[in-house]
């Protein structure tokens, strides 16, 4: 949302049988991921599970923001367009790969690109991805974004959220969707790139809404915080029955997905990430 990320707060649910060495091992990796942002893990609870029945954890993020610059979902107009940050797909690849029992630890938690084989490029992306803090600070204090949302859920799903609150519509060019190489060079997920990048998720990129005319500052911004940002498509009126968001083809054809990315409230298989 802009702001600056200043404390961690954790409540863990552990089977009472937890090695001690794991929680430790928990507690470095959770300090490794802060450290580079400079936030503190400020406290928490831990509790044993109910019956010894598995591991919950919960995480409460704390930030700060000036008043009345916080970017929110609710901001875009008609006439915006509509940026991302990095790349797209990279999470929802590493995801892949892993499920289909490649094996490559990505090491541990980094913030600057690193240069390595493609399969360790995306489980990286999966296990390990980075908070694109600087950018959505210097956007905010620039005014620059009319509304904003990481990329959890995945493009379709979270641009769905920014028009629904805005009361806007959407539509999103598939061609534009920046797609890393590490992704591209992997045949069976090359094919897939596009469905990939549109509702993979879990990259947690950037996704955000900005007037035309700020274009060229954004592209200085982009490369100030050295991250790619690219414009992929518009911010149209909201129609009575006509969809929230739309993908198109670089002809302007309405591509339809089966699944625009996770749902929460589905319990099915196909609703998962």
């Amino acid at each position: 949302m802009g702001g600056t990320p200043t404390a961690l707060l954790i409540a863990l649910s552990l089977p009472p049988a937890t090695p001690a060495g794991q929680v430790d091992l928990f507690t470095r990796g959770v300090l490794d991921a802060a450290r580079p942002f400079r936030t503190r893990l400020a406290g928490g609870d831990t509790t044993a599970s109910p019956n010894g029945s598995g591991v919950t954890i919960c995480v409460t993020a704390l930030g700060e923001i000036e008043r009345g610059r916080a970017l929110t979902r609710s901001g875009a107009e008609p006439g915006d367009l509509i940026f991302v940050s990095g790349t797209l797909g990279d999470s929802a690849g590493g995801l892949d790969l892993l499920s289909r029992g490649t094996r490559c630890a990505p090491g541990r938690y980094r913030t600057e690109p690193v240069k390595e084989k493609p399969e360790r490029s995306l489980v990286r992306r999966h296990l390990h991805p980075v908070p694109r803090v600087a950018l959505g600070r210097a956007l905010a204090q620039g005014r620059l974004a009319t509304a904003a949302i990481d990329i959890s859920d995945g493009l379709m799903a979270d641009l769905g959220h920014v028009a629904e609150e805005s009361g806007v519509s959407a539509v999103v060019e598939i061609p534009r969707l920046p797609v890393s190489h590490a992704l591209r060079a992997i045949p069976r997920l090359a094919a897939r790139a596009p469905l990939l990048a549109a509702t993979g998720g879990e990259d947690y990129e950037l996704l955000f809404t900005a007037r035309p005319e700020h274009s060229g500052k954004i592209e200085r911004l982009a490369r100030k915080c050295r991250v790619p940002v690219v414009p992929i498509g518009e911010v149209g009126p909201r129609r009575s029955g006509t969809p929230r968001v739309r993908a198109v083809d670089a002809r302007g054809r309405t591509i339809r997905f089966e699944n625009l990315g996770y749902e929460h409230f589905r319990t099915d298989v196909r609703g998962g990430r």
